[in-house]
C-alpha cells in the first residue's frame, strides 16, 4: 500500500512539474567557438494534463489519492482528445519553435532522433552526427492546472533544457523553464500566462477548447525563446 501511495505521490508531483533539477548557468565566454548544436527531438508526455493540484480527496489516505487521480486521468483524456482534434502537437510545435530561436541566436542547428523509454533526459549520448560541438537535450509537458478546488486552471508548458559536450558528461548549461501555472517549490524560470487563458473549472476549459489550446501553443515560443536567450554568446 505504501508503494502505491508512493507512485501516486510521484505522479502527481511530475505532472505538475515540480521536480526540480540542479541549475548550470551557461559560461558564454567559455563557449564561444561553439557554432553549431544538435538538437535530440525532446521527451514529450503524450497526453495533455488537466490535474487540481489541490484536490481535497487526496487528503483521505489512499482511496483518496487514487480516487484524486481517477478525475484528473479522465479529464486529460478527455482534454487531450479536445487538443489533438485542434492539431495541437506539442513535440512538432516546440521542436519547430527551439530551432528558429537557436538559429536566431546564432547557431546552425542540426536535429536528431532518439528513443526515450522516460520521460527523462537521456542517460548517454552516444552516436551524433558528425559535426556535433554540443548537444541539446530537453523534456516538455503541456496541459492545466490547478493549485485548488477553488482556483483557476491554467495553462502550463513545463521544459527541462540540458546541453552538454559530444561526450555526454560535461553540462555545459542546465535550467527548467515554465509558461504559466507557477509550482511552489520548482524551481524555474517562470513566465506569466494572459489572464484570458485561466478557466473557472473543468467544463468552461473544455467549453472554450479553442482559447483553451491558443493558451498552451503561445507558451510555446516563449519557453523556446527563453532557452535561446540563456546560451545567447
Amino acid at each position: 500500500m505504501r508503494k502505491v501511495i508512493a507512485v501516486l505521490v510521484v505522479l502527481i508531483l511530475t505532472t505538475a512539474g515540480c521536480a526540480s533539477i540542479p541549475k548550470q548557468p551557461f559560461n558564454r565566454e567559455a563557449n564561444q567557438a561553439i557554432q553549431q548544436i544538435t538538437l535530440i527531438e525532446p521527451a514529450i508526455k503524450p497526453e495533455y494534463a488537466v490535474r487540481n493540484l489541490g484536490n481535497p480527496a487526496q487528503s483521505f489516505g489512499l482511496i483518496g489519492l487514487m480516487i484524486a487521480e481517477g478525475q484528473a486521468s479522465s479529464k486529460t483524456a478527455a482534454f487531450t482528445k479536445l487538443a489533438k482534434a485542434r492539431s495541437f502537437d506539442l513535440k512538432a510545435e516546440f521542436m519547430a519553435a527551439l530551432v528558429a530561436e537557436l538559429q536566431n541566436a546564432g547557431y546552425k542547428v542540426q536535429t536528431v532522433t532518439a528513443a526515450r523509454p522516460k520521460h527523462e533526459f537521456l542517460p548517454a549520448y552516444g552516436g551524433m552526427p558528425a559535426g556535433t560541438q554540443a548537444i541539446l537535450d530537453t523534456t516538455v509537458e503541456s496541459g492545466y492546472l490547478c493549485a485548488a478546488s477553488d482556483s483557476d486552471y491554467l495553462p502550463t508548458v513545463h521544459a527541462t533544457v540540458r546541453l552538454v559536450k559530444p561526450n555526454g558528461k560535461e553540462i555545459l548549461y542546465q535550467e527548467a523553464i515554465t509558461y504559466g501555472f507557477e509550482s511552489r517549490g520548482a524551481e524555474a524560470i517562470s513566465i506569466a500566462a494572459e489572464k484570458k487563458y485561466f478557466f473557472e473549472d473543468f467544463d468552461k476549459l473544455s467549453a472554450s477548447a479553442d482559447l483553451a489550446v491558443e493558451g498552451m501553443r503561445v507558451g510555446i515560443p516563449l519557453v523556446a525563446k527563453q532557452i535561446a536567450q540563456d546560451l545567447r554568446k
